[in-house]
């Protein structure tokens, strides 16, 4: 029983880290989203225009891509505030088998010494 206990603690800081990484990341990209900048690792590689009226269109083509830009980031924060809600309900069942454990525990003791308090 103290190996799966050890395992449901580990377990419990692993998701705790991810958990505090990813509200880490929401944050960082909010605040790109707030200043309507993008982070540098989320790229659309440039399209060059051309024709007669090659600037107008570069022009619509860049504002396209900010715009796509700005959505992907929107988009990749929904998803990482569901994986947030997943790592809370998942650091609930976690502390739930930890508690669970040690009421055994606790159980067994009193149970098997009836004269401890």
């Amino acid at each position: 029983m103290v190996a799966i206990l050890c395992k449901k603690v580990w377990q419990w800081m692993d998701i705790e880290k991810t958990h505090s990484s990813l509200v880490h990341r929401i944050q960082v990209l909010e605040q790109h989203a707030s200043q309507r900048t993008t982070p540098s690792g989320l790229h659309i590689k440039n399209v060059k225009a051309k024709g007669q009226n090659a600037e107008t269109l570069q022009a619509r083509f860049d504002e396209i891509i900010r715009e796509a830009l700005l959505e992907l980031l929107d988009a990749t924060i929904d998803s990482l505030h569901s994986e947030v809600t997943d790592c809370k309900a998942a650091i609930a069942e976690c502390h739930g088998d930890i508690d669970g454990m040690i009421a055994k525990w606790q159980y067994k003791l009193l149970s098997s010494c009836p004269d401890i308090t």
